[in-house]
């Protein structure tokens, strides 16, 4: 069966580390903002995409919620 064996490669992949935490995912960063310690923005956002090094990191996936009607 398929389902048996991708889960299979998963945690092979997830214990050398080749993949996000459950919840999370790998993000190319293109934009960088800076804030203040009031959450206020300071100056203009930097643009990550002319870098000659990419950055990458593990965010948070946003929870989709079907709405209550």
């Amino acid at each position: 069966m398929i389902i048996p064996s991708l889960i299979s490669y998963y945690d092979r992949l997830k214990g050398q580390n080749n993949v996000p935490s459950f919840g999370f995912s790998v993000e190319d960063i293109g934009f960088a903002v800076t804030i203040n310690k009031s959450g206020k923005i300071i100056g203009e956002p930097t643009d990550l995409r002319k870098k000659s090094v990419r950055i990458i990191m593990n965010l948070s996936c946003p929870q989709s919620r079907t709405p209550i009607q």
